[in-house]
């Protein structure tokens, strides 16, 4: 994917000029993933990954540089300068129809960001920026090793719901049990943040208002995708226990040996709705399985295909467009963002599909079992 980026968005000179990093990036992240997710749990693989990757990016940068770095180089309001698309590379359009060059023009920067100092954090400030990101996988990690969850899970048979409905396709009743569990992952992260603010309030001189703002901003920003989520979770229920999920897998088995390619784009319309690679799953993952079982296809391959086909979607799901625009100062700006990247979002969809062919017919091997 770094690679693929580096040519989409620079062409082959910016590949030429950055492969190196893009090499330190792509492989510190799929070691790390495929480490975690093997032998940590599937709480972190992402979260580690990004964490690893990022630092490993960020040392190596100390010590290597493109050579033509200056012309990638953008000018923004106050001075600072920012690595973006070189001068005279593809135009991003703006809702206007302005095809000028990103490095030609100047970038809106939020209002927060005018207003922090553009010098080099110190060693206090470094620490602190990284505090929250590091807390979180500590926490979490702990929590897995623990198994802290599984002190106040509860199994609730649902009432008028349990064993009500029989799948006729594997000849036994369908269990509908609730999992209570008020120590979850969700009760992990929140734990690290009340740590995070403690020390922010002892160490950094955070104040009441300061936590407060931070709260509404990111509710501000993400109540949409809440609800969003919460929505597409309750549909898969229903898709699920309705037995549209193994209708719909029956007849979509009937594509045949080519199958496996065109899961990958289930995944990716689940996420495009829903911005979700979670709500993706939990909307086509037995799906997935029931077509998979139909055909004689691995089912752990196909469920990660929908995942990995839901990844691909992400750069153009309207809610995660949303989200990202407005970190960035380009709020109103998400037709054109989904635009540069909607053509990306196919190629790389296609190329999983191609991927997820050759695991299944040519290297069965490497599924897990």
């Amino acid at each position: 994917l770094p690679f693929y980026a580096l040519i989409a968005f620079t062409g082959f000179r910016g590949l030429r000029g950055a492969w190196p990093v893009a090499l330190v990036a792509g492989l510190s992240f799929a070691l790390t993933q495929f480490f975690v997710s093997n032998y940590i749990g599937q709480q972190l693989p992402d979260v580690l990954a990004s964490l690893v990757s990022l630092i490993c990016v960020v040392v190596f940068v100390k010590v290597w540089q493109p050579k033509d770095i200056e012309d990638f180089r953008v000018n923004l309001p106050g001075g600072t300068a920012a690595a973006a698309t070189r001068r005279g590379s593809d135009a991003m359009l703006d809702d206007t129809g302005s095809n000028t060059p990103i490095g030609e023009r100047d970038i809106p920067r939020p209002a927060a960001s005018r207003e922090l100092s553009t010098g080099a954090p110190d060693l206090k400030e470094t620490i602190l920026g990284w505090l929250p990101w590091v807390l979180v996988s500590a926490v979490v990690i702990f929590w897995v090793e623990a198994t802290v969850a599984a002190n106040a899970r509860q199994l609730i048979a649902w009432p008028g719901l349990d064993n009500k409905i029989f799948l006729t396709l594997y000849h036994k009743p369908y269990a509908a049990v609730y999992t209570f569990e008020p120590l979850g992952t969700g009760t992990a992260i929140l734990v690290a943040t009340i740590i995070t603010t403690i020390i922010y309030f002892l160490v950094g001189r955070a104040r009441p208002e300061d936590v407060a703002g931070a709260i509404a901003d990111t509710f501000k920003q993400l109540y949409l995708a809440i609800i969003t989520v919460a929505f597409i979770v309750a549909l898969a229920f229903l898709f699920n226990y309705s037995g549209m999920a193994y209708s719909l897998g029956l007849a979509i088995s009937n594509v045949g040996s080519i199958y496996p390619f065109f899961a990958a784009f289930l995944g990716w319309i689940a996420c495009f709705l829903s911005g979700s690679d979670t709500s993706s799953n939990a909307l086509f993952g037995n799906l997935q399985a029931t077509a998979a079982r139909q055909l004689k296809l691995s089912p752990v391959l196909m469920a990660a295909t929908n995942s990995s086909g839901a990844v691909m979607s992400k750069m153009i799901s309207p809610q995660n467009v949303t989200t990202g625009a407005s970190t960035i100062g380009l709020a109103g700006k998400e037709g054109s963002i989904i635009r540069r990247t909607f053509i990306h979002s196919i190629i790389l969809e296609v190329l999983l599909g191609i991927v997820v062919m050759i695991q299944q017919y040519w290297i069965p091997g490497i599924i897990p079992k």
